[in-house]
């Protein structure tokens, strides 16, 4: 239905729980490809950046390659669940890695979320492109959360449906 459009049809790899062997992420990512993603969240546990050296190492190296079949792949990580030095942690560890993309989180707070993009944007280095998904937001804490360096906010559909209400058409957003 979407062919010929400029929308984009996204899919989720191994939510909530991001608990999936390397072979299960890999197969719904090539799945998802083959059935027309444009682009895909694959969720991981915050152990997965620090534990398990060797193995995270492995999933971004097979990302990267399923990437070159087909489109955008964004890492994605529970940050409401993580203290604060797992935030760092992981951060500093999608720098390390060179991660061009990272999710954070799943309608935060809006305080919580602005404190996120921050903190990954001063440690996830200037190569992070970053999305983050508040609970709630406004015109204010639009331009307050891509000032703290969020690339995307990703809204649900009654939140965006409060945003354009004000608005004189759709085409404004």
């Amino acid at each position: 239905l979407a062919q010929g459009s400029s929308l984009q049809i996204g899919a989720v790899i191994d939510y909530p729980l991001a608990q999936g062997t390397l072979a299960k992420v890999a197969f719904e990512i090539g799945r998802a490809f083959m059935e027309g993603a444009d682009f895909l969240e694959v969720w991981l546990p915050a152990s997965s950046f620090m534990e398990n050296d060797r193995g995270f190492a492995e999933l971004t190296e097979t990302i990267r390659s399923l990437t070159l079949t087909g489109g955008e792949i964004r890492l994605a990580v529970q940050t409401e669940i993580m203290n604060e030095l797992t935030k760092i942690q992981v951060a500093q560890r999608l720098k390390e890695e060179a991660v061009p993309k990272i999710v954070l989180g799943q309608k935060q707070p809006l305080a919580e979320a602005l404190h996120d993009v921050s903190l990954f944007s001063l440690d996830g280095g200037s190569q992070l492109s970053i999305q983050i998904n508040p609970d709630t937001v406004d015109e204010q804490a639009l331009q307050s959360l891509q000032a703290a360096g969020a690339e995307k906010i990703g809204l649900s559909y009654h939140v965006f449906e409060e945003l354009l209400k004000d608005q004189p058409s759709p085409d404004v957003l």
